[in-house]
């Protein structure tokens, strides 16, 4: 995650298929190389580690798949978007709703879903880390956002002081 924080998608790509390549049985693996192919923009790509990191999970492939084709497909967005809607509002889950809200341009929800996490004080050092990965770049410069880092402790760098 530090590589793609950075911005250093090439590296991180290269990193998390060596993984892969070792461990393809890690859910874990496969939901990061989705990070990563969804920041490179490799959509299809990012669809299948979706797939897999689901049926690994017991969850739907389906669903996990329509998040990634509402990035690259405006018209699935408003059906990725509701697919977020019965998700608890418990927990590190919102975390990972933030960001597929954020990545779906839908900063509010997005806010909202980490004030939740916030509030319930389930918000532990992963999120600290997960927050600075490139699908909250569109946050980045909020002061929204910037409140909730200072809550949580966290350093504000400003969007225009990460690598491109």
């Amino acid at each position: 995650l530090a590589l793609l924080a950075l911005h250093r998608f090439d590296e991180a790509a290269a990193q998390i298929n060596s993984t892969l390549a070792a461990r393809p049985d890690l859910i874990l693996t496969h939901l990061v190389a989705e990070t990563v192919d969804v920041a490179r923009h490799r959509y299809p790509q990012a669809e299948i580690q979706a797939r897999i990191a689901a049926k690994l999970s017991g969850a739907d492939p389906d669903a996990a798949a329509l998040l990634v084709r509402g990035i690259a497909d405006p018209t699935q967005r408003v059906a990725a978007v509701r697919s977020l809607e019965p998700v608890s509002a418990q927990g590190n889950d919102q975390i990972i709703r933030a960001m597929w809200l954020t990545r779906l341009g839908q900063p509010d929800r997005a806010l909202a879903a980490l004030k939740i996490c916030m509030a319930k004080n389930n918000c532990d050092n992963t999120v600290g880390r997960v927050l600075w990965i490139p699908a909250f770049d569109p946050l980045r410069n909020d002061p929204r956002f910037q409140a909730l880092l200072k809550k949580m402790g966290l350093p504000y760098t400003p969007k225009a002081m990460i690598p491109q």
